[in-house]
């Protein structure tokens, strides 16, 4: 190997450690935030169908419309490490950081210098919209990582070995998140249209997570298309939409612009910049994502779409359009430098506080992030009183009992619960239904919200003591 090529791949390995350690410890600081990088209760439910796959692995980890690959993922740790929470967070910060070496290694398989692949990963990384999920327990950045990487590995420019990555890469993601499947067709036809063998052959490869997850949605629950119809009874359960026809269409895109409104602005002013080389790779790298974004606008049409925050479904955005903007400005045309150098050199001046400015004037989405903390000290206190698990059951009047479930750790401890589902048609009291699962000779403990009387829940020679309490909970043993 010649002297200039030995520098180029320490360069490469060390800028690529940098990425790794720096995304490392990004995720552990929004670990320690104030809400412990939690987004939603669906963390918790993850965590709770991980900790089941772990006792228990199967093809279909949670047997409902979410895709197995994250809970192979978890519960393949929580095999190693146990079953905990904790174990969760750790593998979501790992991941997270093996996500961000893989945003590096495409931004040098774009062609970006090691020093600027790494500056564009860590930047996808560090987006207030992103940064948060990059510990959190959801699969969204990882997925959207993975996502991006198989976008620049599968171009034309691709070695053969980096494409077939790319598409394993492809398949973990289309095994993880819906919205990655629009994104992977719309990749399918762009080699499709190449009109090589190769290309044919890679883009039906394309497919093969959608077409393995409708193969089984029609053998083990009468429909390929079955986590479409559980999506559509649950918004019908939530009751009727507010939003017009042409809100609801506008939602996915309103929501991209108010996520990142100063990368979109830096994209298209790199995009204005760049020569017609780099400009058009761009748009060829867009193609997929606005495809995935078009899908999920017409999807909330047809009531299809997730349920929970829409910026959550446009994460591929915010790892890609960092490696985009990269690309530009290593090109730029000099004529629109030399104009913007020598005949408007004040609007380089402007242009920071403007996009600044633009940048502060959107609410960032994380206002709307729960908070479980007092759930988790729950589950952990729990935990710790019972040593080996017993018959527990948890009366909550949301979905907060997911959080005290997944902090508790082993899952089969638990009896039936309340769970706040608005399929759920029972109309009964907690105090009812506390009361009806104490007729269970094998319960042992019940966790209840602070405002209930255990004096109520008791008419025979039961007694609850209290052992634990908390600003919105009581764990109550039965003798």
């Amino acid at each position: 190997m010649e002297p200039n090529e030995q520098r180029q791949w320490r360069a490469t390995w060390s800028f690529g450690i940098m990425t790794l350690a720096c995304a490392l410890v990004s995720s552990l600081i929004a670990l320690g935030t104030e809400r412990g990088a939690t987004v939603s209760d669906d963390d918790f439910a993850r965590v709770l169908i991980a900790q089941s796959f772990a006792r228990a692995p199967s093809w279909d980890p949670s047997g409902t419309s979410w895709l197995p690959f994250p809970f192979f993922v978890d519960g393949g740790a929580m095999l190693l490490f146990g079953a905990e929470l904790e174990v969760a967070r750790a593998a979501a910060v790992s991941r997270s950081a093996l996500g961000a070496c893989l945003l590096f290694l495409a931004g040098w398989r774009l062609g970006l210098s090691s020093a600027r692949a790494a500056v564009c990963a860590l930047a996808a990384a560090l987006l207030p919209t992103t940064w948060i999920f990059t510990a959190a327990t959801v699969p969204e950045y990882f997925t959207a990582c993975l996502a991006t990487f198989a976008l620049i590995a599968l171009s034309p420019q691709g070695s053969t070995a980096s494409r077939l990555v790319g598409l394993a890469c492809l398949t973990a993601a289309t095994l993880s998140r819906y919205e990655t499947w629009p994104f992977a067709l719309a990749l399918a036809v762009s080699l499709w249209l190449r009109r090589t063998r190769q290309d044919f052959l890679l883009g039906l490869a394309c497919l093969t997570g959608p077409a393995l997850w409708c193969l089984h949605g029609a053998l083990h629950h009468g429909s390929p298309f079955f986590f479409v119809t559980r999506v559509r009874s649950y918004k019908l359960a939530l009751g009727p939409d507010p939003r017009t026809d042409l809100e609801t269409f506008f939602t996915y895109g309103l929501s991209l612009v108010r996520s990142e409104p100063l990368l979109l602005a830096l994209l298209a002013f790199s995009i204005a910049l760049a020569r017609k080389g780099p400009r058009r790779r761009a748009w060829l790298f867009l193609t997929p994502l606005l495809a995935q974004l078009l899908f999920l606008s017409l999807a909330d049409l047809a009531s299809g779409s997730p349920t929970h925050h829409p910026e959550r479904t446009l994460m591929a955005f915010w790892t890609t359009l960092p490696l985009l903007i990269g690309l530009n400005v290593s090109a730029p045309r000099p004529r629109a430098l030399r104009l913007a150098g020598n005949q408007a050199p004040h609007l380089w001046l402007t242009l920071p506080p403007l996009l600044l400015l633009l940048n502060a004037s959107f609410p960032r989405p994380s206002a709307d992030f729960v908070d479980r903390r007092d759930e988790v000290a729950i589950g952990r206190a729990l935990r710790s009183l019972q040593g080996a698990p017993q018959k527990t059951w948890v009366g909550a009047l949301d979905f907060s009992h997911l959080a005290i479930m997944a902090a508790a750790g082993s899952p089969e401890r638990f009896l039936s619960v309340t769970t706040g589902d608005p399929r759920d048609s029972s109309q009964e009291s907690l105090v009812a239904r506390a009361r009806s699962a104490l007729s269970d000779p094998e319960l042992r403990w019940l966790i209840l919200p602070i405002c209930i009387d255990r004096t109520e829940l008791t008419r025979g020679p039961s007694e609850l003591l209290l052992r634990h309490e908390s600003r919105d909970y009581q764990i109550l043993e039965r003798r």
